[in-house]
């Protein structure tokens, strides 16, 4: 019926083309922009009257109005659109928006709704706008409709049907184009949600296969080379253990990349190594991302910045061990050849691992010292 009364503004065989367009594009695939921008394409080709179509979409915050589609308006006037907000005087679309209902603005020059861009549409060539709100079949408000003229008009009985069949064309385009993306939303958030249980899940079996060799020997210092190896890969390209034995820093274990080479340059004491910060903080020191200057010059001679150089590190941390609240090792992962940023959840894991590691020496030094005694006694 609507169809009907269309004249000769528009055809009502250009409109039904131009609506069965738009819904093949939304069920194609196509972006909303790119389905929005066919409808009004369209309906400007097949009027006579010079009319500029532009459809503006409410944004996330519900306060302002964003460019959607509006191919033969200037780019300096939608521009000046982008991010409208919505109010009783904001021309015809934040009007149109904020009273939920059409703005038919005969003449911008002389319409106060207009008054604080007229020089937008002096500069657009435009005279009328008339904009319809577009909502959601639970009456949602999803943006507006605009139909711009160059000359002052007032719509007819045929464009107000017209514009009721566009809007409505283009709320099912926005509504299907919202639902997929509620759709790929969810699925990506789904995808995240595995993805972190299986990390999850993966983290802890390291910890506790990596808690289980630790305990399975009483030999202090296997152990702290026990720990070096587990390390790597799986946290690190090297693993350093820093003791501190008589007032001194004994590096007491290293693997991966440039082990050998590195446990042959223990830590100076002082403040400026990570090893002697994090022993007299007794925190955690950790740097996601390191460009290879800076860790070149940290380097304290020219043999530390060539081993430097060759492990090319991108990431670190040193964490304290502590025994008896006491710190008196280190662990140090250093990410290297494998390109790795440390990431919270690298440091959580870490963190576990090194107080189950800690946990583990207590536990044997008090069973050393059990055995020892009770040799002792048997000895008497």
């Amino acid at each position: 019926q609507a169809l009907g009364l269309l004249g000769g503004g528009a055809s009502a065989l250009a409109v039904l083309f131009a609506q069965r367009e738009v819904l093949e594009r939304i069920v194609a695939g196509d972006p909303l922009q790119s389905a929005l921008t066919a409808l009004v394409e369209m309906i400007e080709g097949s009027s006579d009257q010079g009319v500029l179509g532009s459809v503006l979409l409410l944004d996330p915050d519900g306060r302002r109005l964003r460019h959607a589609a509006a191919p033969s308006l200037p780019e300096r006037y939608n521009k000046a659109v982008d991010g409208l907000p919505i109010g009783p005087r904001a021309g015809s679309c934040g009007t149109a928006a904020f009273r939920r209902q059409q703005v038919v603005v005969e003449d911008v020059t002389v319409d106060p709704l207009w008054e604080d861009f007229r020089h937008l549409a002096a500069d657009a060539g435009v005279r009328a706008c008339w904009s319809t709100p577009v909502f959601a079949a639970d009456r949602r408000l999803l943006g507006t409709f605009a139909m711009y003229y160059p000359e002052p008009r007032r719509p007819t009985a045929s464009d107000l049907a017209l514009i009721d069949v566009l809007v409505r064309t283009a709320a099912i385009a926005i509504e299907r184009a919202r639902a997929d993306e509620g759709r790929a939303a969810a699925l990506e958030r789904e995808r995240l949600a595995r993805r972190a249980a299986v990390r999850a899940h993966s983290d802890l079996n390291f910890v506790l296969d990596a808690t289980t060799r630790i305990a399975s020997s009483l030999d202090y210092e296997a152990t702290l080379g026990r720990l070096a190896e587990l390390a790597v890969p799986t946290l690190a390209d090297l693993c350093v253990i820093d003791v501190v034995e008589h007032g001194r820093i004994r590096r007491a274990a290293a693997a991966g990349a440039q082990a050998e080479a590195v446990l042959e340059l223990p830590p100076v004491p002082g403040g400026g190594h990570p090893t002697g910060r994090v022993l007299a903080s007794g925190n955690l020191e950790y740097a996601s991302n390191i460009l290879e200057p800076m860790a070149v010059l940290a380097a304290r001679d020219d043999v530390h910045r060539a081993i430097v150089r060759q492990l090319g590190i991108t990431s670190y941390m040193c964490l304290p061990l502590t025994a008896r609240g006491s710190v008196f090792r280190t662990l140090t992962l250093v990410a290297g050849d494998s390109g790795r940023h440390y990431e919270d959840r690298d440091v959580a894991v870490a963190r576990e691992l090194a107080g189950r590691a800690a946990e583990v020496w207590e536990v044997a030094t008090v069973i050393v010292f059990l055995a020892s005694d009770y040799a002792s006694y048997v000895n008497r």
